[in-house]
């Protein structure tokens, strides 16, 4: 099977009380861990038929996230976003 490529564009991800540099190591980590869920699980049906989901509001599970790091973040705002992505 040849290998698929998808881009995933995020208009706006507001994430309060972080400081300046980590939101880099948050998008870092989304974009990692996204790309680990799509290989390892599969493109979701939505994104493969060309649908554009909104998932606003994104639900993350809050759990400890107030004292996690920023690559802890950016891993539960993909697992999210593909949760909502297979809704």
């Amino acid at each position: 099977m040849a290998k698929q490529h998808i881009n995933v564009f995020i208009e706006e991800l507001e994430l309060s009380g972080l400081a300046a540099d980590q939101g880099d190591a948050v998008s870092r980590a989304l974009q990692q861990e996204l790309g680990r869920l799509m290989t390892e699980r599969g493109v979701p049906e939505k994104l493969l038929a060309g649908q554009t989901p909104s998932l606003s509001p994104l639900q993350v599970n809050p759990t400890g996230l107030s004292t996690s790091t920023p690559a802890s973040m950016g891993r539960a705002v993909a697992r999210a976003m593909y949760r909502g992505f297979n809704q």
